[in-house]
């Protein structure tokens, strides 16, 4: 886990939610106070260039809805090569 910090404060943290042989995807929490100043690219550009060492690739995965995170993927240079489909359950659902 790679964590950008503030003032002694770890702020963003970037770690490999799942890893392959190959590939390793990446997760990102960061603080709401902190969010979009540049702390989780701060955490993703470590963890990019320590995976790496280890031979795996990033692959990037949000949905639609959040545009915080596609906003930093591209800023990192990442591009959409695919897309999977999400069905979830309304956090609420009608009664029958």
């Amino acid at each position: 886990i790679a964590a950008a910090l503030t003032d002694g404060v770890p702020v963003a943290f970037c770690y490999a939610g799942a890893v392959t042989e190959s590939l390793w995807d990446i997760s990102i929490e960061s603080l709401p106070r902190w969010r979009r100043q540049g702390f989780a690219a701060q955490a993703v550009a470590f963890e990019l260039a320590r995976l790496a060492v280890l031979g795996k690739a990033p692959v990037w995965g949000a949905v639609e809805s959040n545009v915080a995170s596609l906003g930093l993927a591209a800023k990192l240079g990442f591009v959409p090569v695919d897309e999977v489909w999400v069905f979830s359950v309304p956090d609420d659902p009608a009664p029958p």
